[in-house]
């Protein structure tokens, strides 16, 4: 191979390493967005802070216990009153153990 090969050989490999850097630099910059958006470093700071993990979870056990109890009060009281309504109407398969079930729930209101 003669020395001008040499040079358009390097001057190849130049442009294909700039391409490259410019490409890799550009999907980091990406990358980084991207963990800025999931908020990966929050996440990351508070795995390293105990105190705080165990405030955050704390609190998010209280929401999700607060609810369970607003949600099974809601479907209690959506039963309780199908309930009624049925007893209303004197259905009598199921009637009477209905309003035996009303009776009940009214003497414990």
């Amino acid at each position: 191979m003669s020395n001008k090969q040499w040079e358009e050989d390097d001057e190849v490999e130049e442009e294909l390493d700039k391409e490259t850097i410019i490409e890799l630099k550009e999907s980091l910059m990406k990358l980084i967005g991207d963990f800025h958006k999931m908020g990966v470093a929050e996440y990351i700071e508070m795995v390293r802070s105990p105190k705080r993990m165990l405030y955050v979870n704390f609190l998010a056990g209280l929401a999700r216990g607060l609810g369970v109890v607003v949600g099974a009060t809601l479907l209690g009281a959506i039963f309780l009153s199908i309930l009624f309504k049925m007893a209303d109407l004197n259905l009598p398969l199921i009637g009477e153990y209905i309003a035996r079930l009303v009776r009940i729930v009214k003497q414990n209101l």
